[in-house]
């Protein structure tokens, strides 16, 4: 849930070359967050023209520590940060958050790999940190690129995590990442899901490296650091599309070429001015559109607004990072001429003429309607899952639990977070656990599904009858995890025992009345016997 507190500058500490972290003290509530996810923080008594009050920093602590959180920086020459480093102790700012989904999977028999530049560690030794203070078993891989080592934060801390733990390696680069360096990892690492993190330029090109190398886009998840206002870095992206930057906004036209030659066959392309006036569209653009050419020149992106996004979201694109001079990343949902709906990611890339000053913006966006919609559909049937009635739960192949809906939580009487701590062992009655062990062994052996009735053990230690049903699932054929569906039958049990009570009575009666008769009947014939008898004297 976000929320917004207050907080304190409580330590500062230099990382390496104009690199900073700074640690907030919190208040006694504290504030609960992810490995991986970000705030945001503000300088209450910060004024500047060019610069916002808030800024958004990825956390670099780890959520154990409920006390404090830190982030870390690169100087720069943003006032902001000047600000914030010069800061005594104990003076209070703001903190809003959490934010960001750039977490750990819930899976952790998925292993992952961590590629980031410089700063661009600071999510990764969060989530780092928490796996080695948890002992989680996710395996994770960092590749970890800086100029130099004077220039690379958190060395010795990521020698030491890789003692502490087994599950954990890196490799230091020096320079650029290569498409040899991420074609080692990728090897080596063909199932692991890919999260890179760094400045858009890293971050891209990272991203277009990995999928060369065979991985698939849904396995890749990105984070780009974009608070560092460098015409270089954005400069050098642009010069991937164009290698002559046009000097005048009417000059952008001699682009074309080139642009089409590159980009025609897979992307769509626009070239607009300062306003955002599109000057320019590639036959791609017109295709997904259903607009013209002619109906697409001279008007603004406005044109294809679906109304999915809040005003704020396109202010934030423009205001936050296009008017400065800073490249904008992210998922949009459009709509065509004919009224249909589509998503495209989209680059866009602000022009510089040869003083630095903005003279156009180039917008480079890929299609991504079918992902969008396997999101949504995966979305609909996780919350389905996890509103259901029906008690379920997953567990990885050594019967730890790593998911379960409210209402298998509420029939155990654990928390989520204290349920994932728990294997099956620590719910079963244990005269029942060697069997449901052989049941899980014959089950993965034959990848079948098995059913059975067995005695769960809640929180307070009472104990309830279930059945459950539980099956392995597996991905490219191998298992990765089982799921399973459970039944209280506990009312059942109940009047099952109350039946057979009730059958015993009857029995008992049965037997009872069966008895008198035969009392009877021995009464009646020595009642005859005895009129026999009287009848011959």
């Amino acid at each position: 849930m976000i929320g917004r507190i207050k907080a304190y500058v409580g330590s500062k500490t230099k990382l390496a070359t104009n690199t900073l972290e700074v640690e907030f003290k919190l208040d006694d509530k504290g504030l609960k967050f992810v490995a991986g996810q970000y705030i945001k923080v503000r300088l209450p008594n910060f004024v500047d023209s060019n610069e916002s009050s808030m800024r958004e920093f990825s956390v670099v602590s780890s959520p154990a520590n409920q006390a404090s959180l830190s982030v870390a920086f690169r100087m720069g020459e943003s006032k902001f940060k000047q600000t914030l480093s010069k800061y005594e102790i104990g003076t209070e700012v703001e903190l809003e958050g959490p934010l960001g989904s750039f977490t750990l999977p819930h899976n952790q028999d998925t292993p992952i790999v961590f590629i980031c530049g410089g700063i661009g560690v600071t999510p990764f030794l969060s989530m780092i940190r928490f796996a080695t203070s948890t002992k989680s078993d996710q395996k994770i891989y960092l590749i970890y690129a800086n100029k130099s080592e004077n220039d690379a934060p958190y060395l010795n801390e990521l020698e030491l995590l890789s003692k502490q733990n087994s599950k954990f390696s890196y490799k230091l680069l020096y320079g650029v990442i290569k498409l040899e360096d991420i074609n080692v990892a990728t090897n080596s690492h063909s199932q692991a899901m890919y999260y890179v993190s760094g400045l858009p330029k890293m971050v891209l090109d990272v991203r277009e490296m990995t999928i060369k190398c065979g991985i698939p886009e849904h396995m890749i998840r990105v984070e780009e650091f974009t608070g560092y206002n460098n015409a270089d870095v954005e400069l050098e992206i642009v010069s991937k599309i164009s290698p002559h930057m046009p000097t005048e906004p009417e000059d952008i036209k001699i682009t074309k070429d080139i642009i089409l030659s590159a980009l025609d066959k897979f992307a769509i392309v626009s070239i607009t001015d300062t306003e955002g006036n599109m000057t320019y569209v590639n036959d791609e653009f017109v295709k997904v559109s259903k607009y013209t050419q002619k109906e697409l020149i001279g008007q603004n992106h406005r044109i294809l607004k679906s109304g999915l996004h809040p005003q704020e979201f396109y202010d934030e694109m423009w205001n936050k990072y296009l008017v400065q001079g800073k490249i904008w990343v992210g998922d949009i949902c459009n709509q065509a001429k004919d009224g249909s709906i589509y998503w495209v990611h989209a680059t866009i890339v602000p022009v510089f003429n040869e003083f630095k000053n903005i003279t156009g913006f180039i917008g480079i966006r890929f299609v991504i309607t079918k992902r969008k919609q396997a999101e949504e559909n995966l979305l609909l049937i996780s919350d389905i899952l996890k509103q259901t009635k029906q008690p379920w739960f997953m567990m990885n192949l050594h019967g730890k639990f790593v998911d379960a809906n409210q209402a298998a939580l509420n029939l155990y009487g654990y928390t989520l977070a204290e349920f994932k701590t728990l294997t099956f062992s620590d719910v079963t009655l244990v005269s029942e656990i060697s069997n449901i062990k052989k049941a899980i062994k014959s089950a993965t052996d034959n990848q079948q599904s098995f059913e059975g009735e067995s005695i769960a053990v809640k929180k307070d230690n009472s104990q309830v009858d279930i059945s459950y049903t539980i099956s392995t699932y597996s991905k490219t054929g191998t298992q990765t995890l089982f799921y399973g569906f459970i039944t209280d039958i506990s009312e059942i049990k109940k009047r099952d025992k109350e039946l057979e009570n009730i059958n015993l009575m009857m029995i008992g009666r049965e037997n009872k009345m069966i008895e008198l008769k035969s009392q009877i009947a021995k009464l009646i014939s020595q009642m005859d016997n005895k009129g026999s008898n009287d009848g011959l004297f």
